[in-house]
Parts: C-alpha cells; structure tokens; sequence
C-alpha cells in the first residue's frame, strides 16, 4: 500500500508520524524510519496502521539496530 502509517512513540518526546510507500520497489521492501535515542529503561512504541490507505499493508518484522 502506499501511504502506510508508521507512529513512532518514545517516552518523554512527541510522538512522530512516518509514512512509507510498501509499493516502492527501489526499497526492496527494507525501509529506513530513522535514528531515535530510546532512553533505558523508558517504554517505546511502534505502531503500523492501514488507517487512511489504500490496498493491504504487510509487515513482517521490526528491526531494532544500536
């Protein structure tokens, strides 16, 4: 789908919105949402809807680098 919906929410900051385009093949399905600092022992969340898209959205994992 495009337009995908990626809430971002780490404790003690604004939540952030990213939206993905799972329909850009260049990506070859690995999309970069950026780099946050998520301080220990704080809760985080990540979030994936298919509010406001058009098609079906597919994730199959999350990928946490430090």
């Amino acid at each position: 789908s495009e337009s995908v919906p990626v809430t971002i929410a780490v404790a003690g900051k604004p939540e952030q919105v990213i939206r993905i385009n799972q329909k850009d093949v260049s990506s070859k399905a690995r999309y970069s949402l950026g780099k946050f600092e998520l301080p220990a022992g704080k809760g985080t969340t990540v979030t994936i809807s298919n509010e406001g898209t058009k098609g079906v959205v597919i994730v199959d994992g999350i990928q946490f680098v430090q």
